[in-house]
Order: C-alpha cells, then sequence, then structure tokens
C-alpha cells in the first residue's frame, strides 16, 4: 500500500518523503510505540548538533559538541544493552547482589546510533556538509528498510539521495528490487530458517549430543547466520530500490573467502567499514609501532564483540577473530606471494570456513560455560562418535540447498556479479528465465517455514 501511495505521490517529492517518514515510525512503533521517543529523541539530537558543529567556529567548542551528542547517544545505547551486564559484573566480581532492572531492549538501537554517530564525526571533519533540512535527516536515521538490522549507512550515500527528486519510475530498478527481495526471502525462509530447527534442537541440549553432532549443528549455525543476516541485507536493499533508493552492499560472498582478513572485508561490511573508519584509523591505525597495531586490532574486535551483545561470549568471539586477522596478517606479510594453485585455494578456502565457524561456537552459545563443554566434546573421542539428532533425515535437503547455493554463489563470484539472483538475468530464452523465477518461488511457498521466526540480528 505504501508503495502504491509513495510512486501515485511521484509529482510531490516532499509529500513521498513525508510518506516514508510516517511509515517508517509507524513500522517501528508497531514493535513497541514507547521506543519511538528514543528514536525520535536521538535525531533530533544529532540533527541539531550537527547544525551546531558545522556553524560553530570555536574548534575546542566545536569538539565539546561532537563529544556531547556521541555520549549523549553512547549512554542511552549502554543503558539499554549492557547496563544489567554491568550489575551482572559487579555482583560476580565482588560478590554482591545488586537486582538487575527489568530493561527491554530497543531493536535496532545499535544501528541507528551509529547512523548518528557517523554523520556526526564527517561533519566534524568536514566530510559532509551538516543537513538542515529535518526531513531528510529523520528520513535518513528512520528509514524503515533499514531500521532495525542495518546496513550502516553514510550520509553521503543515502541521505544525500533523499535530495534527489524522484520523480521518473525506474523500471529497472524496481524489478532489482523485486530480485533481491526474492532472494532474500528464500535465503531466510527456506535456508536459515529450516536450518534453525536443527541448530536450536542441538545448541539448546548440547549436554544430550555427542562431539561430532554438535559439530555439524556448528556448521549449520554457519549457515544459518549468513543467510539470516544476509537474506535480510537482501530484503532491505530491495525494498529501498523499489521506493528508488539504492543502499550499501553488505555481504559480498563472505565464505567464499581464503583470510580472516577477506573475510571481514565480505562480511557485515557496513559495521566493519564503520570501525575501521571511527575507531581503527583515529587511533593510528597501522602507521605506529607493530605493538600498537596489535593494540588497535585487538580494540576493534573487542569493541565489534561488545556491539553484537553484552555477554563475554560476544567479547571473547570478537577476540578469537582479532587474533585470527593477526595472524592472517603475518602469513600474508610472510608470504608476500600468493599461491594460485587450484588445490592450495580451495584448502584456503575450507580451512577459512572451519575457523570462522569455529568462533561462532562463542557467538551461538548461550554462556561461555556452554561454550567451553562445546569445544570439550568437539576435541574429545566423542568427534568420531556417530551424529545424531532428532528428524536428521529431514536436514538433509537444506543442507543439500545450502551447498548448492554457495556453488551459485562462487559462480557469481567468478562473474562479477553482486548476488547468484542476478544469474537467471543472464539466461537469454525468457521461458526458461522465468522458469527460474518461478521455481524460486516454489521452493519459498513449498518449503518455506513460516513459523515466528525474528532475524537473529534484530536482537543488536
Amino acid at each position: 500500500m505504501v508503495l502504491i501511495i509513495f510512486w501515485l505521490l511521484k509529482s510531490s517529492f516532499y509529500c513521498q518523503k513525508i510518506l516514508l517518514l510516517v511509515s517508517s515510525n509507524i513500522f517501528y512503533g508497531y514493535y513497541n510505540y514507547h521506543f519511538l521517543f528514543i528514536l525520535n529523541f536521538t535525531i533530533i539530537t544529532d540533527f541539531i548538533s550537527g547544525i551546531l558543529i558545522n556553524k560553530t567556529k570555536n574548534s575546542l567548542i566545536k569538539k565539546l559538541i561532537l563529544i556531547t551528542a556521541i555520549t549523549i547517544s553512547l549512554l542511552l545505547m549502554f543503558y539499554f544493552k549492557y547496563f544489567n551486564f554491568l550489575i551482572q559484573i559487579l555482583n560476580d566480581s565482588f560478590n554482591l547482589n545488586i537486582l538487575k532492572f527489568n530493561i527491554l531492549l530497543p531493536v535496532g538501537i545499535s544501528f541507528y546510533t551509529f547512523h548518528g554517530i557517523s554523520y556526526l564525526i564527517d561533519v566534524y571533519n568536514k566530510k559532509t556538509n551538516s543537513e538542515s533540512n529535518f526531513l531528510n535527516y529523520a528520513l535518513f536515521v528512520s528509514y524503515f528498510p533499514l531500521l532495525v538490522a542495518g546496513p550502516i549507512e553514510r550520509a553521503n550515500n543515502l541521505l544525500h539521495q533523499f535530495k534527489i527528486e524522484i520523480n521518473k519510475f525506474n523500471y529497472y530498478s524496481f524489478v532489482n528490487g523485486l530480485q533481491l527481495i526474492l532472494i532474500g526471502f528464500f535465503k531466510k525462509i527456506v535456508l536459515s530458517d529450516n536450518l534453525s530447527i536443527f541448530v536450536d534442537g542441538i545448541y539448546l541440549n548440547s549436554n544430550n549430543y555427542n562431539g561430532s553432532t554438535i559439530l555439524i549443528g556448528t556448521f549449520l549455525f554457519a549457515f544459518q547466520i549468513y543467510f539470516d543476516f544476509s537474506g535480510y541485507s537482501d530484503i532491505a536493499s530491495g525494498l529501498a530500490r523499489l521506493f528508488g533508493q539504492k543502499l550499501v552492499i553488505n555481504f559480498n560472498f563472505p565464505y567464499l573467502t581464503k583470510s580472516i582478513i577477506e573475510f571481514w572485508q565480505k562480511w557485515h561490511i557496513s559495521l566493519s567499514n564503520f570501525f575501521r573508519d571511527y575507531i581503527y584509523i583515529p587511533m593510528g591505525g597501522k602507521a605506529n609501532k607493530n605493538n600498537h597495531y596489535i593494540r588497535n586490532i585487538l580494540l576493534v574486535f573487542v569493541v565489534s564483540g561488545v556491539w553484537h551483545g553484552a555477554n563475554l561470549n560476544f567479547i571473547i568471539w570478537g577476540i578469537y577473530h582479532g587474533i585470527l586477522y593477526l595472524i592472517s596478517k603475518f602469513i600474508l606479510k610472510t608470504f608476500k606471494t600468493p599461491m594460485k594453485n587450484n588445490y592450495f585455494n580451495a584448502a584456503a578456502y575450507l580451512l577459512n570456513f572451519i575457523l570462522i565457524s569455529f568462533g561462532w561456537i562463542f557467538f551461538r552459545s548461550e554462556n561461555i560455560n556452554q561454550s567451553i563443554d562445546i569445544i570439550k566434546k568437539i576435541f574429545s573421542l566423542e568427534i568420531f562418535g556417530i551424529p545424531y539428532f532428532q528428524n536428521g533425515s529431514l536436514c538433509f535437503p537444506f543442507i543439500f540447498l545450502s551447498l548448492l547455493f554457495l556453488v551459485f554463489e562462487y559462480i557469481a563470484k567468478s562473474e562479477r556479479l553482486d548476488s547468484p539472483i542476478y544469474l537467471i538475468q543472464k539466461i537469454k530464452n525468457p521461458i526458461s528465465r522465468n522458469m527460474f523465477y518461478y521455481l524460486v518461488i516454489f521452493l519459498i511457498l513449498y518449503l518455506g517455514n513460516y513459523e515466528k521466526n525474528s532475524f537473529i540480528y534484530f536482537q543488536f
């Protein structure tokens, strides 16, 4: 309905933006209308701060405004995400019994907080001009396709697009959007949500399973979280294209990588770029001494872990990736000439996937004790046991589809395409091409898991 009204209003760009802003607030408020106050308070604070930073001549006052605005945003996020975690640390460390607060985490607070922070820093560094139109800025932060799980956009991309009047319907962009939504729903409903049944069964009852079963569950989770989050990103990008905008690419075949360095260049790209530009580089990046470089890398990955959640598991997950990143850097520096042997490349792909999957143990486990127990089982004689889990035979079709999808991704990557859905476009015969689209739709309708399964990254 919103899409139809939007294009009926194409003669009034202002009305189109009002419609998108109102729709975004309704969309966010539908989950919990109380959180609308936090969202809009953040928007108003950052909007005013951006104007003050731009107009202030005194560098000291300008920096003070920037620090104050960022502090306000981070304190809000800290309260909702980490306050109870802090109480738990104090209780455990000093044998206290401080009662935790009943705090409900606002969906997407990490994402729209980072939108505002990136905007303010870019205004301060004169990489972008402060926005004088409140409607444009409010829409930039609260735009519903990316509001709850990203990607984390920059003002120079998305905010700039809300200043360009859309007075002509672009058929190619619209069809492209539908294709992205289609492949996104396939990833989420057919692959991720069906795999989650088996992953949850194993991880929620890990004491009842042997090491080989848990190892399979860990690999399945690697597929589940990828298809879940990249599926959301495809749907978000597709929705934006239906309305005439183009979001940044957030995934670029991350499991088809040969090192952790390359993985983080292709997984959750907008978050990786945020940490690079606003934490790593300001700390000096790799320009300082080696010990400073190691410190900077590890700190960025610790922050990445903390960003994902108030849990010791996420911190360890971040440290784990930081260590692997430094090891990969050392190996690449030692062996400057890359090996082009196909067997070597295949082994590198497989090893990197195994290392990444091992890290997901900390990400998926309920707590650090479960992580330790799972790792002990995997590295014990239980790993040689026969894997077993309920309805195991029902899992194989989805494992097969997941592996088949990765094959299509490899082909798409070889063809330098952004998504395997674009391979269908290369089929010249229109009947055959449409049959593939119908096949994807059939798989979604027939194999889709339509239970209430929210996206994993909604919790962050």
